[in-house]
């Protein structure tokens, strides 16, 4: 089975969108998967644009140009959704969250702060709990196939070294408790 096809019909759950990594992951998918279903995009208010607004400004970036002349109508697979990783619940609405745990397949969680000069207590809200925070919204999908973390150690750069880790859904699911020491 293909990337694209194990993709087609399945809808993704992406923090982090609207960030570098971010937005080059949602062009790669709606590019290389065309068959995908939903890209929920969990986003937060941002110097007065709400997130309907940050996502439809993907249409005026250059990233987004070549897919759009290919596929105009393929930022309507892109849904925002009002929420914050340094929140409880991640910031979302109570209908919201269960409208997400029904329908989620696979989660992207690539949002963090790369601010080497924060504070110890903004880099645990943002890279620490809301790492913890997506964790247990994913504890409540349905239909979970698969959650892939992008890290701030891995971000920072090529080293020459590269870390890949690789956790067996069911085991990961088995040992989800331990973020609870968080």
């Amino acid at each position: 089975m293909s990337v694209r096809e194990w993709y087609k019909g399945k809808n993704v759950l992406l923090s982090g969108g609207t960030g570098f990594m971010g937005k080059v992951l949602v062009e790669k998918l709606l590019r290389s998967c065309t068959d995908i279903g939903t890209i929920f995009i969990i986003c937060r208010s941002k110097r007065g644009v709400n997130p309907s607004q940050r996502i439809a400004d993907f249409a005026k970036l250059p990233l987004f140009a070549p897919l759009l002349k290919q596929n105009p109508k393929a930022l309507q697979k892109l849904i925002a959704i009002e929420g914050d990783i340094t929140e409880e619940d991640l910031g979302l609405k109570p209908e919201v969250k269960q409208k997400l745990q029904q329908n989620v397949n696979i989660i992207f969680h690539v949002a963090a702060s790369l601010k080497l000069e924060a504070g110890l207590k903004e880099a645990v809200d943002f890279n620490l709990k809301g790492t913890k925070r997506m964790l247990e919204l994913a504890l409540g999908i349905k239909n979970l196939e698969g959650v892939q973390h992008k890290t701030t150690v891995t971000s920072g750069g090529d080293s020459g070294h590269h870390l890949q880790q690789k956790i067996p859904y069911k085991l990961w699911l088995d040992s989800a408790p331990f973020y609870r020491y968080f």
